[in-house]
């Protein structure tokens, strides 16, 4: 499962993924694909990331335009579920397939939560400032909550740091904890993960083993 923190502050915006690609195996396990497959896609102005099913999640990166709009990747996510089920049928991970586009509204980074369920109705959630989304199963989430609570806690925009440096290092040390725990107990999630942040002055991005 990939783990995709997402988090949406005043002034900007910040995704981090983590590297590892997985395949089911006809025994229910998983076989690992790649420890270096990048999550994140970036074109000035807009951010996307995306968990579950990986056909889907790539091709609607091969769609991506530095014009796309939420609407416009809305009704993309639509017609892939529906072409990905002529191919696979009523699959599971096709329900579970969550997208994460920051792109800017009204003068505003804006992060966006893309969903569907197995019939393919799409849902969106924009994420209110100072909060954090994530994928994680939930029966996993106690075993991350004291460190996800302290991040909640320590959210803090880019002019509350003498850099912007400082700042990424900031969340880099607070989300390599949360990557190397998770890694501990789910084995389909990589210690290694790339952050993205989208903040008024550009996207910047980073690789953090």
């Amino acid at each position: 499962m990939t783990l995709i923190i997402g988090i949406q502050l005043k002034d900007s915006v910040i995704i981090a993924a983590d590297q590892r690609l997985t395949q089911e195996t006809d025994d229910l396990k998983f076989s690992i694909i790649s420890d270096s497959y990048k999550k994140i896609t970036y074109l000035e102005p807009i951010v996307f990331s995306g968990s579950g099913d990986a056909l889907i999640i790539r091709r609607l990166k091969e769609e991506l335009l530095d014009k796309t709009t939420s609407e416009m990747l809305s009704n993309s996510f639509f017609k892939e579920i529906q072409r990905r089920k002529t191919e696979i049928g009523e699959h599971e991970q096709i329900g579970k397939t969550k997208l994460f586009f920051s792109s800017r509204k009204n003068n505003r980074l804006i992060l966006e939560i893309f969903s569907t369920d197995q019939v393919g109705n799409i849902y969106s959630n924009i994420v209110e400032p100072m909060t954090i989304q994530l994928t994680i199963r939930s029966e996993n989430m106690n075993k991350l909550s004291s460190l996800l609570i302290d991040l909640h806690a320590n959210l803090k925009n880019m002019d509350q740091f003498q850099s912007k440096e400082e700042w990424m290092n900031f969340y880099i040390k607070k989300l390599k904890k949360i990557f190397h725990v998770c890694n501990s107990f789910d084995e389909t999630v990589s210690s290694s993960f790339d952050i993205c942040a989208h903040t008024t002055f550009g996207i910047f991005y980073e690789c953090c083993d």
